[in-house]
């Protein structure tokens, strides 16, 4: 899991952050939480971090300046800003930083949890443990097989969704989206409609069964599967079902 370190001097703000997200289901861990800058530069010594969420304004060691350090010293962690303030000078350093987010006060949920899904899908190849393509990517294996599996028992539903399997696992769309892309090479819906596909074309192998009987089984619309079908055989169903049929 990628691991996550928060900084910042209001104690709401913390745990707000830490509660208001679902942050197992993105596959993070908050690691620690720190009321100043010098706590955050400690742990930093002490473990490992892979994305920072910091406050600018705090006493001692404000957070631009923390950044600044974990920008030199630690280059492969991810920084994100929180500030009251809108200066432009906070805005233009934070880009000097090469933060991947800068987010204002109060903080809306929303705009954390798009920053934090850009860093995921953005995550670079790396050797670092905790990378999400490196330290999930037997997890990643494991939540694939768990999808395949929801897929194949609910192959018959026509409204089966990616949302509907990330529910079921306890997982983020977008995570499982990326896990799904990386582990299969195609898309969760081009792998579904190629399933779909494959099965029918036992079916009509294998049984008498009519068109809409097959399309029933494996949740297709009737209508389209005609074209679906021979795009991926370059064949009709019923040219199919004839130099195919099983004797």
């Amino acid at each position: 899991m990628l691991q996550l370190l928060i900084v910042d001097d209001s104690k709401w703000t913390r745990e707000g952050l830490a509660q208001v997200i679902d942050w197992a289901s993105l596959n993070i861990e908050i690691v620690s939480t720190c009321s100043n800058a010098e706590d955050a530069c400690e742990i930093l010594t002490s473990k490992h971090i892979d994305i920072l969420i910091t406050d600018i304004k705090m006493a001692g060691m404000n957070g631009l300046e923390l950044a600044e350090h974990v920008h030199t010293m630690y280059p492969h962690i991810k920084i994100i800003l929180i500030s009251a303030y809108r200066e432009f000078d906070y805005a233009y350093k934070a880009v000097q930083l090469g933060v991947s987010g800068y987010i204002l006060k109060p903080i809306d949920s929303e705009d954390v949890l798009k920053i934090i899904q850009s860093i995921l899908v953005s995550q670079p190849q790396s050797n670092t443990a905790s990378a999400v393509t490196d330290a999930s990517v037997s997890s990643v294996e494991k939540i694939v097989a768990s999808a395949k599996k929801y897929i194949d028992q609910h192959i018959y539903d026509p409204n089966m969704s990616l949302e509907d399997i990330a529910t079921e696992l306890h997982i983020n769309y977008y995570y499982l989206c990326k896990c799904f892309k990386k582990g299969e090479g195609i898309s969760f819906t081009k792998y579904v409609t190629n399933k779909r596909l494959q099965i029918a074309s036992d079916l009509l192998s294998d049984t008498n069964l009519h068109i809409y009987e097959i399309c029933e089984r494996i949740g297709m619309n009737p209508n389209n599967f005609h074209g679906l079908f021979r795009k991926k055989f370059n064949i009709t169903p019923q040219e199919y079902r004839k130099s195919h049929k099983q004797t």
